[in-house]
């Protein structure tokens, strides 16, 4: 999910369940390069027993067979003396000979299967890793997919809680009375304050506020503040704030009411006000027509 640039809160939501998926992102890594490292080591160990065993063979084999040709030579001494002994010796020497090409013959044909075989198990060792890292991206491909429903989910509840406050406070606005009229008295200081010259048709002022967990704090249009015009909740006798879903609902029918307080101050149809707002802090855009303006005069 990309960042959501409008809501702080929402963004903290997004990027809680993100770092979730994160971890689990590195978990199912070091599991993969785990499994793939026993893969290796399994395929690097069957392919040692491959080689190994033909080795001893051939060794074996040779010492045989040269036993043979002296055990050849030794009985034809026996039997026909020097000449037998010659003719044992040259029997054997044909023995051992035959079956050292016959052994070359049959190692090599090994070593070729041996090849072969050691090709087939890299291939499986591929086959195998490839089929880790393609399931080690869906898991953490789902991760995501998760973290996503996860924001999801938190920003409906969230929406949710912040109509439910907002409803709550305006089925007992009396209870807030002194709230809005200290914001209503900001706003108007703060339009007082706007510019009304003569060359200008309306009157334009922004207006912002912000609840925070302990009261409300005000911006004027020049971005300047004092702690002295805050409604504190305490001074005032209200609890403090305990959720940003309270604030932003408190701050959303802060807005409605102060709209319509202002409203009534000002002749019907004379202003426009509108909203934006970022989570709890409200911005009132304020535009009414300037009972200074003085249109321009022809020169010519």
């Amino acid at each position: 999910m990309n960042a959501i640039m409008n809501s702080p809160v929402k963004e903290g939501f997004r990027q809680r369940n993100e770092n979730v998926a994160k971890n689990q992102e590195a978990q199912i890594n070091q599991t993969l390069a785990q499994d793939i490292q026993r893969v290796r080591s399994q395929t690097d160990s069957d392919i040692s027993k491959l080689a190994n065993p033909q080795t001893a063979k051939f060794g074996d084999m040779v010492s045989i067979s040269w036993f043979l040709a002296i055990v050849c030579a030794v009985i034809g001494a026996f039997v026909a003396g020097f000449d037998g002994f010659l003719m044992g010796g040259f029997y054997g020497f044909i023995l051992v000979l035959a079956l050292q090409i016959g052994f070359n013959i049959r190692a090599k044909f090994k070593q070729k299967n041996s090849a072969s075989e050691t090709a087939r198990l890299r291939q499986e060792e591929s086959d195998k890793i490839q089929q880790l890292q393609m399931k080690a991206q869906d898991d953490i491909r789902r991760q995501y997919l998760i973290a996503d429903q996860r924001t999801q989910d938190d920003i409906t509840h969230y929406d949710a809680d912040v109509k439910s406050n907002c409803q709550t406070i305006l089925k007992k606005s009396d209870s807030f009375k002194s709230m809005v009229d200290h914001t209503v008295d900001m706003f108007q200081r703060m339009v007082s304050h706007a510019d009304s010259s003569s060359n200008r048709k309306f009157v334009e002022a922004k207006f912002i506020y912000k609840v925070e967990m302990y009261g409300i704090t005000y911006i004027y249009q020049s971005n300047y503040s004092n702690s002295q015009d805050d409604f504190n909740f305490d001074k005032e006798r209200y609890r403090n704030l305990t959720t940003q879903a309270e604030c932003e609902g408190l701050a959303q029918a802060i807005a409605k009411m102060t709209i319509a307080a202002m409203k009534k101050k000002y002749p019907p149809n004379s202003l426009s006000i509108s909203v934006d707002h970022v989570d709890a802090e409200v911005t009132l855009h304020f535009k009414a027509a300037n009972a200074n303006y003085v249109p321009p005069r022809d020169i010519y």
